[in-house]
Parts: C-alpha cells; structure tokens; sequence
C-alpha cells in the first residue's frame, strides 16, 4: 500500500474516530481486535530498542496507558512506501479515547490510543 491509499483509509476512519494512528509491531491482530497497551523502555538508548515481544524482559516493561500510533502526517509515515525499518504488522487503529499520562513523552509524531481497534491490518 502506498502512502496516498493509506491516507486516504486514514482520513475515511476519521468520520467516525476521534483519534485514528498507524501501529507497527510483531504481534499479530485482526480487523476488530483490541489493540494491547504499549509497553514502555524507559532505559533504551534508541526508540527502537526493544525486548522480544513475549519474553520476560519485554513482560516486566512499564505498561503505558494507549497503545502507541503514528500520526498519518508524521514524519515517520511520510516515507511509508519506502520503509526501512518494517516489522511483522502494519496496522491502521482508532478509538474515540486518547491514552497518556505525565510520566510518558510522546515522540513527535506519536499518539497513544486508548482502548484502540484495529480498523484494518496492513500486512
């Protein structure tokens, strides 16, 4: 799916879904599942420094209050079709809630979204 097409279903979920992202992870879900709460890797040096979804040390990660999403127009999402760093799942997700509390900074471009639905799994 190219980036034009995926904006566009983005857009077409925001008729009826206050806060709409784009999830990207190894787990698996289908359209109509609820997404799982993100986890948080307070100690990482880079964003993307994670332990294996399923072992013990990504269990004893501080649970967030959302599941983490990209914005359609951030940056990240911008080279969408041309992604190098691409995980098992690609997800559009939504809900009328938006997770987050003060000990948690987003990353630009990020949301977290509370009590998510996948609206319609990428790959």
């Amino acid at each position: 799916m190219k980036y034009a097409e995926l904006k566009k279903l983005v857009e077409a979920t925001e008729e009826n879904y206050y806060y709409v992202g784009v999830r990207f992870e190894d787990r698996e879900y289908n359209d109509g599942d609820i997404v799982a709460y993100s986890k948080d890797n307070p100690d990482r040096q880079d964003e993307r420094d994670f332990p294996e979804f399923g072992t013990p040390e990504y269990d004893d990660l501080p649970e967030l209050d959302g599941s983490s999403a990209w914005y359609i127009d951030a940056p990240t999402m911008l080279n969408f079709d041309t992604s190098i760093y691409i995980p098992d799942h690609a997800y559009v997700i939504a809900s009328n809630e938006m997770g987050g509390d003060d000990n948690y900074a987003v990353d630009y471009g990020e949301i977290l979204i509370k009590d998510a639905i996948v609206i319609k799994k990428l790959w």
